[in-house]
């Protein structure tokens, strides 16, 4: 894939915790970079849960690697902004272990990125 069609910015946002107005933890996301990436949407479906119908999209995402990318395990803990767009990342992969392309393979629609 070229460099020419990365040309959407999303933001790589990890999980944190701060302290509310009260004095408690909740969980609020950081984010870790702004990077040029290329989306393409996968599949979708939808699921009937009780008297709801909830869509899922499965997408595939495409940047420059990052010394952050470097531990796949810690990444799927991540999420992806694009827009107003909240996509979780399932998956990582280094492209042919080389380190300068990866894919995340992400999901939207059933939770939001919570």
């Amino acid at each position: 894939m070229s460099i020419g069609s990365r040309r959407k910015r999303v933001t790589l946002q990890n999980r944190g915790n701060a302290l509310d107005e009260y004095g408690q933890r909740v969980n609020t996301w950081v984010d870790v970079a702004t990077v040029w990436a290329s989306i393409e949407p996968v599949s979708g479906n939808e699921r009937l849960h009780g008297l709801q119908v909830n869509s899922e999209i499965t997408s595939k995402v495409e940047t420059r690697y990052r010394s952050e990318f470097a531990d796949p395990t810690i990444i799927d803990n991540w999420r992806i902004l694009y827009g107003t767009r909240k996509l979780n990342i399932q998956a990582t992969l280094n492209e042919d272990e080389r380190n300068r392309i990866v894919t995340f393979f992400c999901s939207e629609g059933l939770n939001d990125g919570q």
